[in-house]
């Protein structure tokens, strides 16, 4: 299973910017929400550490943040109690989702999981699900056009008329599960041009058997599903040039 997340942060780097906000979803196989986890996040310390930049692009208030926020004590239990709901104590894990979502897993193991990289490998997958790269590599492949060419989450959800109330975890978190879905629909839709093009070019009938070809000696993971297709795709126009 997938689950979507995003934070807000008071800067660039876990080591001296804190984590204020956090958002995870967990998805069923259709990318449907199945649960969620929300938090307002502060250090055990009460001693936030930011920016002011960060601040302007979050749209934060410290002092209403304050108000409602834990601290990564508390949020680490809820986090951990969450993850182990839905892994089963790490037997089924779980595949990291969002828009340049490594960035945020740093923040979430060294604030909330205390830096301790094995336990964040117990619930979660190596692979990283990342819309930013198969944005990319569409993009590359002259399949999506955006605005200036920007692959921003704004700008993605321009493309595909999503809402998206930026620059806060849940809203950025939903948006970009949506933007998932269409850039996937996207690949399918590459493929089906393809399969076409393989026939009318290179006159190869058999173009499922094709396929089904390429899909075996690229097999991997079911979570890497996104990746492989996209690999696929690539090595085909690489046949058609």
């Amino acid at each position: 299973m997938f689950i979507g997340s995003d934070g807000e942060t008071g800067g660039f780097r876990p080591e001296n910017s804190s984590l204020l906000t956090a958002y995870f979803a967990v998805l069923d196989k259709d990318g449907e929400l199945i649960d969620e986890l929300d938090l307002s996040t502060k250090p055990d310390d009460g001693e936030y550490k930011y920016t002011q930049e960060a601040l302007d692009v979050n749209g934060i208030d410290l002092k209403e943040h304050d108000k409602i926020a834990i601290t990564y004590t508390e949020a680490s239990k809820l986090l951990i109690d969450f993850l182990e709901k839905h892994t089963e104590s790490g037997k089924n894990k779980l595949t990291l989702l969002g828009q340049n979502v490594g960035f945020d897993r740093n923040f979430f193991i060294y604030h909330l999981l205390m830096d301790n990289e094995s336990l964040w490998q117990k619930y979660f997958t190596d692979y990283i699900e990342d819309t930013l790269l198969i944005a990319g590599r569409l993009k590359n492949a002259k399949v999506l056009q955006t605005k200036g060419g920007k692959l921003k989450l704004e700008s993605l959800c321009e493309v595909f008329s999503i809402p998206l109330d930026a620059h806060k975890a849940k809203d950025d978190t939903l948006a970009t599960i949506e933007v998932w879905k269409r850039l996937k629909l996207m690949i399918k839709e590459e493929r089906f041009l393809l399969k076409k093009e393989l026939k009318e070019k290179k006159g190869i009938e058999e173009v499922d058997s094709y396929f089904d070809k390429l899909v075996k000696e690229k097999s991997g993971p079911e979570y890497m599903q996104t990746y492989i297709d996209q690999e696929i795709n690539f090595t085909v126009k690489k046949e058609l040039t």
